[in-house]
């Protein structure tokens, strides 16, 4: 953290913690489910699967840096957080 940076609260950042844990179990969770889906029910080979899932990564990767930047630029953080599960439905 730089010098003079605002630190949030105890509560907020234990609640950005579990944020993170859960958002992170979902993520590593979701890959042998859908390499069983696309293997069984689209009928992948292993090759297309390994394929899918490195360009997921890989997009995940590119989009962290300017989702981060969007992230530290905005002033409604918490919007952000509730705006994609709210669009989801």
């Amino acid at each position: 953290m730089s010098v003079g940076a605002p630190r949030g609260s105890a509560s907020s950042l234990r609640a950005l913690e579990w944020l993170n844990a859960v958002v992170a179990d979902v993520r590593a969770g979701v890959g042998p489910y859908l390499a069983i889906y696309l293997g069984a029910s689209r009928h992948w080979d292993p090759e297309q699967i390994g394929l899918a899932m490195s360009a997921m990564d890989v997009a995940s990767v590119l989009g962290q840096t300017p989702a981060g930047a969007l992230t530290d630029r905005a002033r409604g953080k918490r919007l952000l957080v509730v705006t994609p599960g709210r669009s989801a439905r």
